[in-house]
């Protein structure tokens, strides 16, 4: 995991995003996602990350990219969702 958060391949800018079969997840509270958000995002609350009602989700093979309004969230999302051994997660370098 060290050399791929060195490599910084885990951040992806917003141009080179399809959102085909992408998904933004947008870790602000809700009050925050209700005032704007990206199009096609969904809000899953940096607090509620861990919740057993996310893990199908994040299992899934679809690649994930994550956000928020500060960067070091969105930076430890996919470090702890990471560690858990969850693929296909990136950190959008763009945060909203």
């Amino acid at each position: 995991m060290l050399e791929i958060v060195r490599s910084g391949s885990y951040t992806v800018s917003l141009d080179t995003v399809k959102l085909t079969d992408e998904v933004i997840i947008d870790l602000r509270d809700s009050k925050q996602f209700s005032n704007n958000h990206f199009e096609r995002a969904i809000n899953i609350p940096l607090s509620d990350l861990l919740n057993t009602e996310y893990e199908n989700f994040f299992s899934s093979t679809s690649r994930k990219l994550l956000t928020s309004n500060d960067a070091a969230d969105a930076h430890e999302a996919w470090m702890l969702l990471t560690q858990l051994g969850y693929k296909n997660l990136y950190v959008l370098d763009q945060g909203i």
